[in-house]
């Protein structure tokens, strides 16, 4: 599936996560440089919308930040477990995407 605008939201939420992992680590404790580095990690490993490209995130707080710094956390539903993944459906986002995915644990 080709989108565009939801791989351009990726990579904005990349530089993001970068800005903030790089710019401000001497500001930074040791978990949330560790938080960052996962997300940066999860949004490098994928697009989230099918089951071969899932996200890789090592729980689901690093997933929901991810969520977060793509800007639909807001919009999602319940967590669905299928072929060991976890499905989380969106609605009303502007990219057209209905659910994402991601396996989580440690990668």
């Amino acid at each position: 599936m080709q989108n565009d605008p939801w791989n351009e939201n990726i990579f904005n939420g990349l530089k993001t996560v970068n800005r903030n992992l790089y710019k401000n680590r001497t500001l930074l404790t040791e978990k949330a440089t560790q938080l960052l580095y996962g997300m940066e990690s999860c949004l490098c490993s994928g697009d989230g919308l099918t089951a071969e490209t899932a996200f890789r995130a090592a729980n689901e707080r690093v997933a929901e930040r991810v969520l977060g710094v793509l800007g639909v956390h807001e919009e999602t539903g319940p967590m669905d477990s299928a072929m060991g993944l976890t499905v989380i459906p969106l609605a009303g986002n502007p990219f057209g995407v209905k659910r994402v995915y991601f396996a989580l644990g440690n990668l």
